[in-house]
């Protein structure tokens, strides 16, 4: 017993989830846990059973759902907090569904926190709303925005380090503000740093975008991968198709979009 729970606070899996606990809990700074506890305990809920059945019917096994966890965690963190129990419930087992029974060779295709979401927005018109990743900022500099700050940036550990995906994030940081700022004809060095420090983009590429059962191992392919899903989010931010999408329901948010696409493009090239 002793030995095994060092052992367990080493599984990337099990990090993140506590560092994803510390974003959470670091959301309680602005908004009451009244508010946002109901979001994390159906959440988490929905997901874990969800995943615990899907998998004993494919495996006739039971197993501790970490990944059930982080997606819980995730979703908890930018769905619409002014979503329905039963929104926030469908959306975490579909995202279990597309875990368990979407695959290829018993390979997962889609992100599963980006696959529940967009269907989510799909069946409700659910839009992401990145509520519990939105407001850490160092724009306005103080001690307890530093702060936030960095616990943001905490699970560039797990992503970067642990799993080795950081070819995969700095690919998409580097891409996406300069493709964003030559589209809209305002590139500049601050316009740069601003978006490589937007809270909502770094989560989403520090936690969403390297997922390693559905990213590339190989370096260069990371490196395509974040390209990739820096071009589809900048074209599917142009007026005309942002629009097009919107009045079709299908476009939930355009990085969770620009990142199921890409998951598809790199299928077989991981």
């Amino acid at each position: 017993m002793s030995n095994s729970i060092p052992r367990l606070l080493r599984v990337p899996k099990i990090q993140m989830i506590f560092l994803l606990g510390l974003i959470y809990l670091s959301t309680l700074t602005k908004y009451p846990i009244t508010q946002t506890l109901p979001i994390l305990i159906l959440a988490l809920t929905f997901s874990s059973l969800s995943d615990l059945l899907f998998t004993y019917i494919r495996r006739r096994t039971f197993f501790i759902p970490y990944a059930a966890i982080v997606t819980a965690l995730i979703i908890t963190l930018i769905i619409d907090p002014k979503a329905a129990w039963y929104q926030i419930a469908t959306i975490s087992t579909f995202a279990m569904v597309i875990k368990n029974f979407l695959r290829i060779s018993q390979r997962h295709i889609f992100n599963p926190a980006a696959s529940g979401l967009f269907i989510g927005g799909i069946i409700f018109n659910q839009y992401v709303s990145w509520w519990g990743v939105s407001f850490q900022t160092i724009r306005s500099f103080s001690p307890l925005n530093l702060l936030l700050f960095l616990i943001l940036l905490f699970p560039l550990f797990v992503s970067a380090i642990r799993l080795r995906r950081y070819v995969n994030i700095l690919s998409f940081l580097i891409f996406f503000p300069l493709l964003t700022q030559l589209i809209n004809l305002n590139l500049s060095l601050p316009n740069l740093i601003n978006s490589f420090l937007e809270p909502g983009i770094l989560f989403f590429a520090l936690v969403m975008l390297p997922e390693p059962m559905t990213t590339p191992v190989n370096p260069k392919r990371q490196m395509l991968f974040g390209f990739g899903v820096a071009i589809l989010v900048t074209l599917l931010s142009l007026p005309l198709l942002n629009n097009f999408l919107l009045e079709n329901r299908l476009l939930t948010d355009p990085l969770v979009l620009a990142l199921l696409m890409t998951n598809l493009l790199f299928f077989r090239f991981r």
